[in-house]
């Protein structure tokens, strides 16, 4: 074990190097929330205006297709971005210009992005018109009364108490919040080569680097195949359906993981299953990712679909530094059995969520 005077004796203390330090995570903080604020523009709102656009009477298709296809982009980024990464440190040689070359690609990226997003804004006269006032119109205004039962013609909602905070109880009290709650919960599992809890692990398992890497890029990739699958699925079964047997998954790989770190005595044989699980789980938590995501945009209203996709990014982000805080608690790698055990448990907790609180109700 090494000491905390240890572990800190190699971090600089002037006060150009704090300055730096300070300044990376205010503003990286500040560009992670402005992110997540245009993703819940983008992904909650923009998409489902756009498929009404184009999509006309095959909406549902359009939207479909528009979600697998951002996903794609989106995982395909993450795993061209480490390579890219890479290279430039290897092609430069000084991690300080290989830092600068990756942040001015980054800059370049974001001059693409918003000539690309005011030009969208531009063709379609639908992202500019206001949205509806946040409260619900009264209850004598028909046109209201219409909207709600066409948008949850299955499922009756419930009324939250007064004490939780606005936001949370418009959240809780649409039909799609059991799949919400789900997914957030998928955020609370820390089995997943995106984070450095179990690269850390494998690392400490004596699994070279370069390993590491490839079985990162090979998760990666089963992950983007998750995409291709739900499309193949949406085609012959619900949204509800899809998204129930992909959560459903997910659970039964992460058993075999926890069954590897807790029954496999066989180190390499617990390794083998641990990555191979993980991997294959991939593909369950896209499907059940794009599946929720689309439910939440076809089924809440117009006016607050921007406030309930931010609720979701919310809780997700919540969720995501529980997994985080468990690292506090269990520092130890040779504790890697709690981390397998409380994935295992957030993703079985939201399929049965799920299950029983969406799925089941609505096929009845």
């Amino acid at each position: 074990m090494i000491s905390s005077q240890e572990r800190s004796s190699e971090v600089p203390h002037s006060v150009h190097a704090i300055v730096a330090l300070l300044g990376i995570h205010v503003f990286g903080s500040l560009a992670q929330l402005l992110d997540r604020a245009f993703l819940v523009a983008i992904e909650r709102d923009w998409v489902v205006v756009l498929s009404q656009a184009a999509g006309e009477e095959n909406f549902h298709r359009f939207l479909s297709d528009t979600n697998v296809t951002m996903k794609q982009i989106d995982l395909s980024c993450k795993v061209a971005a480490p390579g890219i990464a890479s290279l430039a440190i290897s092609l430069i040689g000084n991690l300080q210009w290989a830092c600068v070359v990756v942040g001015g690609i980054n800059l370049a990226a974001l001059f693409v992005e918003y000539s690309c997003t005011s030009r969208i804004y531009a063709l379609v006269p639908a992202l500019s018109f206001p949205k509806q006032d946040l409260e619900p119109q009264a209850e004598t205004d028909e046109s209201y009364v219409v909207e709600e039962n066409i948008i949850s013609p299955s499922v009756a909602t419930f009324t939250c108490p007064q004490w939780l905070p606005h936001n949370l109880r418009i959240y809780l009290e649409q039909p799609s919040s059991p799949g919400g709650i789900g997914l957030a919960f998928l955020y609370a599992n820390a089995l997943t080569f995106g984070n450095g809890i179990m690269t850390s692990y494998l690392l400490f398992r004596g699994m070279p680097m370069h390993w590491v890497g490839i079985l990162r890029g090979i998760a990666s990739a089963i992950g983007l195949l998750g995409t291709l699958v739900y499309s193949y699925s949406v085609a012959f079964l619900s949204l509800e359906a899809t998204a129930c047997w992909s959560v459903t998954y997910q659970s039964a790989c992460l058993a075999v993981a926890l069954a590897s770190v807790s029954l496999v005595s066989s180190d390499r044989t617990a390794e083998a299953m641990l990555v191979s699980s993980v991997s294959l789980s991939r593909t369950g938590l896209w499907v059940f990712d794009i599946a929720v995501t689309q439910l939440q945009q076809q089924e809440i209203p117009e006016h607050i679909r921007g406030l309930v996709g931010g609720v979701q990014h919310a809780m997700n982000a919540f969720f995501t530094i529980l997994s985080f805080a468990l690292g506090f608690v269990f520092p130890d790698p040779h504790q890697f059995h709690y981390f397998v055990l409380c994935g295992f448990t957030s993703v079985f907790f939201a399929a049965v969520l799920f299950t029983f609180g969406m799925y089941i109700p609505r096929r009845g």
